[in-house]
């Protein structure tokens, strides 16, 4: 397996004009198994937009696994435990890019599985567990990933055939003060 790295940098106006359609997302959201199950999800008692606006840019970073041709096969499991797997990497990565920028913040890609998929707190009604790890998609806050993936970088993810994966892209952010 190659892996290959991107990034970008956007004003947050420029970010939210070009890849944030909130509407659209959250129509999406409330289609997935996890919205308003784990905080990280909708419905969220603020604004996306509000949110945004409270940072003057993003770096969108993008990682692209590319897999040889005996790599490409998966069934279900083994593509959720690459899955998380490396969006726990990712979050390592962006952890620490917060600590470099201070006031910064990192959107992840999926589900928050910090207390483990299924058992956020948010189900019984109380606040998040661990809230300086939990972080919120780009999805989820409206951004569009195929758009920013696209226009960004060319690389225009792609999704399971007959049981081959060419790739696997990973888009997170940085918010920045």
């Amino acid at each position: 397996m190659r892996v290959e790295n991107f990034e970008a940098r956007l004003d947050m106006d420029e970010y939210i004009k070009n890849y944030v359609d909130v509407p659209k997302f959250l129509a999406a959201c409330k289609e997935c198994p996890y919205y308003g199950v784990t905080w990280a999800c909708p419905p969220f008692d603020f604004d996306p937009i509000e949110f945004l606006k409270k940072y003057k840019s993003v770096v969108i970073y993008c990682r692209k696994y590319i897999f040889e041709e005996e790599e490409g096969d998966y069934d279900d499991l083994d593509f959720q435990v690459f899955f998380y797997k490396c969006r726990a990497e990712l979050a390592q990565e962006l952890y620490i890019k917060e600590k470099e920028q201070p006031g910064s913040v990192g959107l992840l890609g999926g589900a928050c599985d910090i207390c483990g998929l299924g058992n956020c707190a948010r189900q019984q009604g109380k606040p998040c567990r661990f809230p300086q790890y939990m972080r919120h998609n780009l999805e989820s806050l409206g951004g569009d990933v195929m758009k920013l993936s696209k226009d960004l970088f060319d690389i225009e993810p792609v999704w399971p055939k007959n049981g081959k994966m060419p790739f696997m892209v990973f888009v997170t952010g940085l918010l920045r003060p």
